[in-house]
């Protein structure tokens, strides 16, 4: 189960690939990155490690502006800051 994310939309230089627009990142209790994945608009479902990603985080990401990024929970909802 997903508990905390960071998501965020990559800026060009940032992309590890060409199509990776968006990043999303699971974290542990302390706020650390414990798995990353990326994802496009045509992205549906995603997996990092044995976590199923929901549609709600990657909707998330999907708000994001260019370089902007934020703590979501499992819900997509906006989080404070670790």
């Amino acid at each position: 189960m997903v508990e905390w994310c960071s998501v965020r939309k990559l800026r060009g230089f940032d992309r590890p690939t060409i199509d990776s627009v968006y990043e999303i990142q699971v974290l542990d209790e302390d706020g650390r990155a414990i798995g990353v994945g990326y994802l496009n608009d045509a992205t549906i479902q995603l997996a990092i490690g044995d976590r199923q990603i929901p549609p709600q985080v990657i909707s998330a990401a999907r708000r994001c502006t260019l370089g902007d990024g934020q703590y979501v929970g499992p819900d997509g909802k906006v989080a404070p800051g670790f």
